[in-house]
């Protein structure tokens, strides 16, 4: 069961908030992707990151920002899926509508900034900045995955770091951003969000059957890797440790032994 730093519901209402007046053939596929998420474990690590930095407690400076990013694993997640039925790479029972996944995906694209408008900061352009990375940084990594023409083929694990990594280091980041944190703070949470979405993704991968609704699937033995998350949560472990004293990184800790995801 993933840890609650805020309530669900607060996140929920702010994606009601950035799907509201959405309208067209796509819309009803973006607001099932959103939904199909068992937890709201990203948005959850916004208000970890958030809470970790002294004199922050209150965390409902952070809803918004939570619910950006779960638009963004929406997103992240659609693409995947469309990518994998277009491609046909693995097994799957993706029959989707291509036009509708693609207006779906636009859909959360330009939604995850809907909420983060939302954010209280009176300087919201770095955290727009963030969103932007990661979202060129994750169809970056598709392109490379389903598209490039290299005769090697692509590193499933690579693709995990690249989109449920980057997305777990954008949740972190942004968490700490609207804490102020300065870069002795900013870092070691990006790296800890980071390893620890990479660790998540890759458990659950090996819960799941072939073709189930995934960020992304790694190809390699069972064994490989457990040790592989194992590993990576580990290095999330140490990024906390890095922290001053000051931090509060209970919340992190908790989210990042975590195990179920969507």
């Amino acid at each position: 069961m993933t840890p609650t730093v805020v309530p669900r519901s607060a996140i929920e209402s702010h994606l009601e908030s950035a799907l509201d007046g959405v309208d067209g053939d796509g819309l009803a596929l973006a607001r099932e992707t959103v939904e199909a998420a068992e937890d709201r474990w990203y948005g959850q690590l916004v208000a970890g990151a958030y809470r970790s930095l002294p004199g922050r407690p209150d965390t409902d400076r952070a809803v918004p920002a939570a619910a950006a990013v779960e638009l963004v694993r929406g997103y992240c997640r659609l693409r995947s899926e469309l990518l994998v039925q277009l491609t046909d790479s693995r097994p799957h029972a993706f029959t989707r509508d291509e036009v509708a996944a693609l207006l779906a995906g636009d859909y959360l694209y330009t939604g995850a900034y809907s909420a983060l408008a939302a954010a209280d900061r009176p300087d919201r352009g770095d955290c727009f900045e963030t969103v932007t990375d990661a979202l060129e940084a994750v169809s970056g990594a598709f392109v490379d995955t389903y598209v490039g023409t290299g005769e090697l083929p692509p590193d499933r694990v690579a693709l995990v770091e690249r989109t449920a990594g980057r997305i777990g280091e954008t949740a972190a980041v942004l968490g700490a951003r609207l804490a102020d944190a300065d870069d002795r703070h900013l870092d070691p949470i990006a790296r800890a969000g980071r390893s620890f979405a990479a660790a998540r993704t890759i458990r659950r991968a090996l819960d799941r059957e072939p073709g189930s609704a995934m960020v992304a699937v790694p190809e390699r033995p069972a064994e490989r890797l457990g040790e592989h998350a194992t590993r990576r949560r580990e290095a999330g472990r140490r990024a906390l440790g890095e922290l001053q004293s000051s931090a509060d990184v209970s919340a992190l800790r908790r989210l990042g032994d975590a195990q179920s995801d969507a």
